[in-house]
């Protein structure tokens, strides 16, 4: 489990200098806009989850994918362009803690959103509904999936943006590792390019 910071444990989130983090990490060194790959090509991969035909099995490996990348450590659950997370209970387990937000202006002239801000709020691994999460993205009507999952302390980000596929922000080491797990299903668009940011130059075998 990552190492908690004092701030994590305080309820109180409200103040900017709590928020400042997560501000420096959006408008750094990662960027979270959509697409969020092509927004961040050397630190990402892309899942494609349509090599999968039956959407059951792609519920299943998109939460493999997020135990992967976030375990039982805790995290933060975005939510773009909101003042407060939609669907807050019925994802989270049990109490959850309190809702923070920061001002976030987009850039991307394609997309409007209601509001100029990033809502989240500090879940643990063990009480998220991943599966639920997935299942909505592929079958619920009118899902309106502007979330983002945000570990700051060991710098990952995925974005599961459709029922297609996902993306993954994370270092190099646990790009190899994911790579090779989910060899099959890397994005055939993005793979070579994955595979250079990953092993440089060298030839690297199908």
């Amino acid at each position: 489990m990552p190492k908690m910071k004092k701030w994590m444990l305080n309820d109180e989130w409200l103040s900017e200098c709590r928020n400042s983090e997560l501000k420096e990490f959006i408008q750094g060194k990662f960027s979270i806009e959509d697409p969020v790959y092509v927004n961040n090509s050397e630190n990402a991969l892309q899942i494609d989850l349509t090599r999968y035909y039956f959407f059951r099995k792609r519920i299943s490996v998109a939460v493999q994918v997020f135990k992967d990348l976030l375990g039982d450590g805790d995290f933060l659950f975005c939510e773009y362009g909101s003042i407060g997370l939609s669907d807050l209970k019925r994802y989270v387990i049990g109490r959850p803690n309190k809702i923070n937000c920061i001002e976030y202006q987009t850039a991307n002239p394609d997309i409007e959103y209601s509001y100029s801000n990033i809502s989240y709020v500090r879940v643990s691994g063990n009480c998220f509904r991943f599966r639920k999460y997935a299942r909505d993205v592929m079958y619920r009507k009118n899902f309106w999936n502007r979330y983002y999952f945000i570990d700051l302390d060991r710098q990952r980000v995925v974005r599961m943006y459709d029922d297609r596929g996902m993306d993954i922000l994370c270092d190099k080491e646990l790009r190899k590792t994911l790579y090779e797990k989910y060899c099959n299903i890397i994005s055939y668009f993005y793979r070579k390019d994955i595979q250079k940011s990953i092993y440089g130059d060298e030839n690297k075998t199908e």
